[in-house]
């Protein structure tokens, strides 16, 4: 039990940090390329942040945080259907924003989804390698 807890919690600590990078690096650095503004900054901010990646003062960190835990939780419980309330709250709390710059709000949704979906369903799954992957070890 304690691994399959211990699989949940590092999948979804994983699934955080893969997110975050990319939305916080990832995305701002497509964005500049496109728009050809020029060098990049020697510290990457969001505009409304003004701490780097991991910035826990940005409300933007928490939605994304508390994005990944709802799909969590949807997944570990079977209910993929509720990914659909995510998108739909999504879209209602950030509607002003999303008109402004859709693209960026799309593919920073996008990459959250595809990131937390794969580690919640590795961690969803590990359960049935752990026997064969321990029988393997000496």
């Amino acid at each position: 039990m304690l691994i399959l807890i211990g699989g949940w919690v590092g999948c979804f600590g994983a699934a955080v940090v893969a997110s975050t990078c990319l939305i916080r690096v990832g995305v701002p650095f497509l964005k500049s390329r496109a728009e050809r503004r020029g060098p990049q900054p020697d510290r990457l901010t969001l505009p409304e942040s003004r701490g780097g990646v991991f910035d826990l003062a940005s409300v933007g960190f928490w939605i994304g945080f508390f994005e990944t835990l709802l799909i969590f939780l949807f997944i570990g419980l079977g209910q993929p259907t509720g990914l659909g309330l995510i998108l739909a709250a999504k879209g209602l709390a950030r509607k002003e924003e999303i008109h402004k710059d859709p693209g960026y709000y799309l593919l920073g949704f996008l990459i959250n989804i595809t990131i937390a979906l794969s580690f919640a369903i590795i961690a969803q799954r590990s359960p049935e390698w752990w026997p064969a992957l321990l029988s393997r070890w000496p």
